[in-house]
C-alpha cells in the first residue's frame, strides 16, 4: 500500500481524549491492523476505537455479578411440608403392614415427623397467634420430636429406651422458654434453649443408634447416624453463636438461620429414608422365613 494513500486517508492514531484498551495495545501500533476494508461498515474508523466501544457495551455480561436470597419464611415452610411428606410415607407404610404390632415404634416415628411438621408450621404465625401457641407450643413439638424418635427405634429395635429422661427433658426446656416469653422476653434466650434442649435430644438419639449398629439393621443406622452427628455439632455452635450474637427476628436471614432449616431438610430425608430401611428389612427377613417355612412344610406332607 503507498504512503500517498495512508496519508489522504485520516486516522486519529492517538487521541488524546480517547482511552485505548490495553489488550488492543500490540495490535494498534501496527499498520496492518489500520488498513480500512472497502467491504466493511466500520472502514475509516480506528479498530480500537470499535472495540472500545464494543467492550464497553458488552462488558456487564462478564462482570455481572448474581445475587441470590431468599426469604427464610419460605424455607421453613418447605421444610415442614417435607416432614408432611416423610410421615405421609411411614404412615403409608403401616398401613400396608397387618400386624403392626410385630413392628412397633413406627407410630412413634410418625408422630416425630407430625411434630416437627406442625411446630414448624406454628412457628410461621408468630405475631398472628399468641404467644404460647407461636413460641411454648411450637417449640416444644420440636424438641419432642428427636426424642419421639428415639422412642421409636427402642421400642423398633427392642433395646432399652428412657421415657422419663425424655419427659424430663421436655419439662425442663418448657419452664425456660415460659420464663424467658412471660416474665423476661429474650428471643435470643429462646433460641439458645431451643438449641440446647435439641442438642440433647440428638445426643441421646446418637446413643441409641450405636447401640443399634450393634444389630443386623447397623447399615440403616450408620445412615442416620452420620447425619444427626452432624447435626448435633451444627446445634451446639447455633448456641454459641446466638448467646455472642443475638438476633432480632426469628425468622432473620442470616447465615446461622439459613443453614439451620436448610439442615433440617437434608436431616428429614435421612430420618425416615433410615427407618423405612429398617422396616423394609425387617418386612424382607419375615416374608424370607415364611417362604422357608412354606417350602418345609410341602416337603414335609410331599413325604
Amino acid at each position: 500500500m503507498s504512503q500517498g494513500f495512508l496519508k489522504n486517508r485520516r486516522f486519529d492514531l492517538h487521541p488524546l481524549n480517547s482511552p485505548r484498551p490495553t489488550f488492543l495495545a500490540k495490535a494498534l501500533d501496527s499498520t496492518t491492523a489500520l488498513t480500512p476494508n472497502p467491504f466493511s461498515l466500520m472502514a475509516g474508523v480506528p479498530l480500537y476505537q470499535h472495540f472500545f466501544k464494543c467492550d464497553i457495551m458488552y462488558r456487564h455480561r462478564f462482570h455481572m455479578q448474581i445475587l441470590f436470597q431468599f426469604d427464610v419464611r419460605t424455607v421453613a415452610l418447605f421444610v415442614a411440608m417435607t416432614f408432611f411428606v416423610q410421615a405421609t410415607a411411614i404412615g403409608a407404610q403401616a398401613f400396608l403392614i397387618r400386624d403392626v404390632r410385630h413392628y412397633r415404634g413406627v407410630s412413634a416415628a410418625l408422630l416425630a415427623n407430625l411434630f416437627a411438621a406442625v411446630g414448624l408450621m406454628l412457628r410461621l404465625f408468630e405475631g398472628g397467634l399468641p404467644d404460647f401457641v407461636t413460641t411454648i407450643l411450637a417449640n416444644v413439638l420440636l424438641v419432642t420430636s428427636p426424642g419421639l424418635f428415639y422412642a421409636a427405634l427402642g421400642q423398633f429395635t427392642g433395646l432399652h429406651y428412657s421415657k422419663t429422661l425424655v419427659i424430663g427433658i421436655v419439662a425442663m426446656v418448657t419452664a425456660f422458654l415460659a420464663y424467658f416469653t412471660y416474665w423476661e422476653n429474650s428471643l435470643g434466650m429462646r433460641m439458645v434453649i431451643l438449641s440446647l434442649g435439641s442438642a440433647v435430644m440428638v445426643l441421646i438419639l446418637i446413643y441409641q443408634l450405636l447401640r443399634t449398629r450393634q444389630t443386623p439393621l447397623r447399615l440403616s443406622a450408620n445412615l442416620m447416624l452420620v447425619s444427626f452427628v452432624i447435626f448435633g455439632l451444627f446445634l451446639i455452635g447455633r448456641a454459641i453463636s446466638i448467646a455472642m450474637d443475638p438476633p432480632q427476628d426469628a425468622f432473620s436471614n442470616t447465615p446461622v438461620q439459613s443453614a439451620t432449616y436448610l439442615l433440617l431438610f437434608a436431616i428429614s430425608f435421612f430420618w425416615s429414608t433410615g427407618f423405612l430401611r429398617m422396616v423394609s428389612q425387617r418386612l424382607r427377613k419375615c416374608f424370607l422365613s415364611q417362604l422357608v417355612a412354606n417350602f418345609n412344610m410341602r416337603r414335609m406332607l410331599a413325604m
